[in-house]
């Protein structure tokens, strides 16, 4: 099944970018208690998360789309944004967690594991976000990358590759266009 054939999310390291998965495999291999919970994230269940907390007619029309049950909970947000870099292939969430199972929010942790991954690739960690996300990585996109990923149709994770080496031999990868 290709990433696109995911009708809600993956925690399939293929469905990310060889920049981000290269960092994650490494990670995954150094920190023996995480868990990779989302990598590529359908861009309709993305809006479904959004609309969740929003707008019930909208939360219900993505719901319809996807086959799901609404789960309509007004001003709790799932997601802040309709646009996630997890629908380009360029970003994950991952949690550590404990052996009885529960997740452990212990933020720093997760900033460890952002330090650690920022070894092996140019990355923004949720932790650094006006809404903390301390278990979300994504690839450190310029604005001119990011909108030249979400206005194409890049469909796999070599396509996006390849609009990262492009990025970067104009110098305009890292965050801002720097």
């Amino acid at each position: 099944m290709s990433c696109l054939e995911v009708k809600t999310y993956t925690n399939r390291l293929d469905c990310l970018s060889s920049y981000l998965r290269f960092a994650v495999f490494k990670a995954s291999q150094e920190f023996k208690d995480i868990v990779i919970a989302q990598t590529y994230r359908n861009p309709i269940y993305q809006a479904y998360l959004y609309w969740s907390s929003r707008d019930e007619e909208m939360h219900k029309h993505y719901a319809q789309m996807l086959g799901l049950e609404p789960k309509f909970a007004k001003g709790k947000h799932k997601t802040y944004t309709l646009r996630s870099l997890h629908s380009i292939f360029s970003a994950v969430d991952i949690y550590f967690v404990a052996p009885d199972g529960s997740i452990i929010n212990e933020p720093s942790k997760y900033k460890e594991l952002y330090s650690f991954m920022a070894k092996y690739a140019p990355i923004t960690w949720g932790g650094f976000f006006k809404n903390r996300d301390y278990g979300h990585y994504e690839l450190a996109l310029s604005e001119d990358t990011k909108e030249k990923l979400f206005s194409g149709s890049y469909t796999t994770p070599a396509g996006v590759d390849a609009v990262i080496r492009e990025s970067l031999k104009k110098k305009k990868f890292i965050y801002g266009g720097k």
